[in-house]
């Protein structure tokens, strides 16, 4: 199995995970979990971890150009006249290059085995 997956560090404190991961947990409606978890996760699944690559900085520029898409009035027009979950979502991407700029988000590859 390949899971690719955002994730958050494993070592932030409280005032890092409140500034950089909650405003991607709530834009995004995801929870993000740690590497730690993963293998917990990957253990209780009595699975074998074969692989691992953080490859936060080969895809950081993503939101890059995310950003340079949301400056669109007419995309926001669009979004407002949907659902606050798109708006929230959209407003969600300068969370996502902090979060990678900072280090307090990641993305990571593993490949698993059972």
């Amino acid at each position: 199995m390949c899971i690719a997956a955002w994730m958050k560090a494993n070592d932030l404190n409280h005032a890092d995970e409140g500034r950089y991961i909650t405003p991607i947990e709530q834009g995004m409606l995801v929870s993000l979990p740690t590497i730690d978890d993963y293998h917990a996760y990957i253990d209780a699944a009595n699975m074998r971890l074969l692989y691992c690559e953080d490859i936060s900085g080969k895809v950081s520029q993503t939101w890059d150009i995310c950003m340079e898409l949301v400056q669109s009035k007419a995309l926001w027009q669009l979004a407002g006249a949907r659902s606050r979950e798109l708006v929230s979502f959209l407003s969600s991407f300068g969370s996502m290059r902090k979060g990678f700029r900072t280090g307090a988000f990641r993305y990571a590859v593993m490949v698993l085995e059972k």
